[in-house]
């Protein structure tokens, strides 16, 4: 191969596919073809110096929000796949590099190596290609070739990687800096790329592949002076009023133009602040202000990312100047971007890596409101309503804030956390109240105003009920369940007490752990069936208790309609709750708006305990969707009057018989001890029942005595039959004279 082959086009090369080649010297006539080489590819390529950076925490983060946890070995999968993450892939591009992928993976499953290694690695190929070479295969269907330039030693895995970029079109230039023995630990016979065999001379100890970029010839440019902004200093006392004045009406010193950049955390008082937000916007309408308004923003997407137009750089100069260029053309922006860009440089221990991560997610971000907050005739309003808890979000609101922006930032929760409060530059408004809303009040009619009478009820209630052990109904809409372990003994004594005189219950932070009861009890304690009876019967009390007395416990009246829609309600990992609450046959509709949220989430939960055999591996997770989704109304009137601080609802399952429970059954019971049942298994015959579904030993079992064959359930609950006849031990006459035998049997 000659070194001009690198520049044919893909088509007119015999294998129309990239070229490896690798040096491990160099000479003028080499050096020549780097230099221009090099060139090439910081314009349609990537340049690596030393090794290609792990993924990092936040790589994989997205990674997941993205494509979730599952895996499949296949090429179907992976295609797949490929069409979500790079969605600029062309479709001849993503056949081969699915293929590819696929003949990676299957050489280590073929080693040997397990899945989870086989996933893990390809996780790590999936996120090089979105974060460090998506770019270079944007050539690959053009008659450009994209270029690698690889300068270190290479890894087996990275070695792989160019491998497949190569099969895709892309040419891959290795430098082996350490000499080609160094270089045959990853490729022992040599045939993996292209050595070009010239007399040269090794590469220096301090090679460094930037060394290969054209020197810049330095110009003396003027400096242009740009004006900052003069942020808060001219307001008076009142945020909003000085919001609502006019730029030309706003005092201001020379060089600088008038903001404001304020954060409220809380409200003075909820009804009135409430009803001050929904003035000041509707002044601002009537005013012609341009108004940004967001209740949250959402994530980056990876199509606002790949927009980005950006080149490999070496420095942070360089960096400012290739993102600058895809912000409006005005001065001032891309001035307070570059100062920006430069502060995170700083923050990030001068990493260029991190530094461009994230520059560029922060121009993508702006891209997207950038109509709405330049070139306006008067100063535009942003307003941002809710936490500010994700970093992007921090750093582009803060950008916003250094133009001529009013930045408005409402945080209902007085604790709720706010990144942007470290701003020094941010005025921060610190109340006690919670505001009470989940988005900005655009309009007076969703605001209630409280009389006297009722503010003065308010602060009784909050006064009474705040950290005394009282509690008002339904106070808390969030709960979590934590099984106790206790004595046989103590689930009678536990079993009719309110939760919040329960060992463990506790409230925290809007949050009540509901001490429950998750037993099984085998066995007749002393062969005392009449006590056996009113034990049994002690345990089903009046208006609380769901009992079964025969499986299966969940009885399905007609079809079950969820069952065909319960893929469509679960994708990575997740359920949609949304979809869920759409669907026509949605039964938990009637409930309160926490409780709705209540039953949902202890959905999510049990498919991430996994405490039900098959979840995650054989579909059982869209049987637990499609089984507590079509629960009958009897249990869900019991789950609309639960207070969460007081009496629970009571599930009581009796197994007399050897018919076995199904795996709605053992769904259910899980179930209902996470929404905070007492939940009771009760079998005189000690049979198993439902915990033959379970991976985990959650349902604690009490051995109480012995084993009792024959007994009806309906009959234990039958309370007549205690009181008029006695009751007739069901064991057979048989065993009873071998019992008494030697007193009234006769004399051998």
């Amino acid at each position: 191969m000659q070194l001009n082959d690198f520049y044919l086009p893909l088509k007119s090369r015999p294998k129309q596919k990239g070229y490896i080649c690798r040096f491990v010297g160099v000479n003028d006539y080499i050096e020549q073809f780097l230099v221009k080489y090099y060139k090439e590819t910081t314009q349609r390529g990537v340049v690596i110096q030393g090794r290609i950076p792990n993924p990092t925490d936040a790589n994989l983060r997205f990674y997941k929000e993205m494509l979730g946890e599952n895996f499949e070995l296949s090429v179907e999968y992976i295609s797949s796949c490929l069409g979500m993450w790079l969605v600029k892939l062309q479709p001849n591009v993503k056949r081969i590099l699915a293929q590819n992928l696929y003949d990676v993976l299957i050489q280590l499953k073929n080693k040997g190596k397990n899945l989870n290694i086989i996933k893990n690695t390809y996780i790590k190929f999936m996120c090089w290609l979105y974060f460090q070479f998506e770019r270079v295969l944007q050539f690959t269907p053009t008659h450009e070739t994209g270029k690698v330039l690889y300068a270190g030693e290479l890894s087996l895995h990275e070695f792989d990687l160019l491998t497949i970029l190569a099969n895709c079109g892309v040419d891959v230039v290795i430098l082996a800096l350490k000499g080609e023995v160094q270089y045959r630990v990853v490729d022992p016979t040599g045939e993996r790329s292209e050595l070009y065999n010239e007399k040269t001379q090794p590469f220096r100890s301090d090679f460094s592949v930037h060394s290969l970029a054209p020197k810049p010839v330095p110009v003396e440019v003027p400096k242009t002076i740009f004006p900052k902004a003069y942020t808060n200093e001219w307001v008076n006392d009142d945020a909003f009023e000085g919001i609502l004045t006019f730029k030309n009406d706003r005092s201001c010193i020379e060089g600088h133009y008038s903001n404001v950049f304020v954060v409220f955390k809380g409200a003075d008082n909820k009804v009135n602040f409430s009803r001050t937000l929904s003035k000041f916007y509707n002044d601002l309408k009537e005013s012609k202000r341009r108004i940004v308004l967001e209740n949250g923003i959402s994530r980056v997407l990876p199509q606002e990312i790949s927009a980005v137009k950006r080149e490999i750089v070496s420095d942070i100069d360089g960096l400012v100047n290739t993102l600058q260029t895809n912000l409006a053309d005005i001065g001032y922006v891309r001035f307070h971007f570059g100062e920006m860009v430069k502060e995170i440089y700083a923050e990030n221990g001068n990493n260029l890596q991190r530094t461009t991560n994230k520059a560029v997610q922060l121009v993508a971000l702006f891209k997207r409101y950038e109509k709405d907050l330049v070139r306006t005739e008067n100063v535009p309003v942003f307003i941002y309503f809710g936490e500010v808890v994700d970093l992007i979000v921090d750093l582009f609101l803060r950008f916003v804030s250094r133009l001529l922006v009013d930045v408005v930032i409402i945080v209902p929760s007085p604790d709720g956390k706010c990144l942007i409060e470290e701003d020094s530059r941010a005025a921060v408004v610190q109340y006690s109240d919670d505001l009470g809303l989940d988005e900005y009040p655009t309009v007076l009619d969703n605001v209630h105003v409280g009389t006297m009478a009722y503010t003065a009820e308010a602060e009784l209630t909050e006064m009474m009920y705040q950290d005394t052990g009282m509690y008002r109904q339904n106070q808390y809409g969030k709960a979590k369940s934590v099984t106790l372990r206790t004595t046989c003994e103590e689930i009678d004594i536990l079993w009719n007490n309110e939760l919040r005189f329960r060992p463990n219950f506790s409230t925290s932070n809007d949050m009540v752990e509901m001490p429950v009861i998750f037993a099984k009890i085998s066995g007749v304690r002393h062969d005392d069936l009449r006590d056996y009876y009113k034990r049994v019967q002690a345990f089903v009390i009046p208006k609380q208790t769901r009992v079964c007395v025969e499986p299966p416990f969940i009885e399905y009246q007609g079809s079950n309609k969820f069952q065909s829609s319960a893929g469509s309600f679960f994708r990575n990992g997740q359920i949609n709750k949304q979809m869920i609450k759409s669907h026509a046959d949605y039964k938990f509709a009637l409930l309160r708006e926490e409780m709705q949220e209540h039953l949902l989430d202890k959905i999510q939960l049990l498919i991430d305990l996994k405490w039900i055999e098959g979840t995650g591996t054989k579909g059982t997770e869209y049987t637990i969707i499609s089984t507590l989704l079509n629960l009958d109304p009897k249990f869900l009137r019991l789950m609309q009057n639960f207070d969460f601080t007081k009496h629970n609802p009571k599930v009581v399952c009796i197994h007399t018989k050897e018919k076995l429970h199904d795996l709605a059954d053992a769904i259910f019971l899980a179930y209902a001890n996470l929404v905070g049942c007492d939940t009771l298994v009760i079998s005189p015959t000690g049979y198993r029942s439902v915990e033959r579904f379970y991976t985990q030993p959650i349902l604690i079992e009490h051995q109480d005595g012995e084993y009792m064959y024959e007994l009806k359930a309906r009959e234990m609950l039958n309370k007549d039959n205690i009181a008029s006849k006695p009751i007739i031990d069901p064991k057979s006459i048989i065993e009873r004279m071998k019992k008494y035998g030697n007193k009234y049997g006769r004399q051998q």
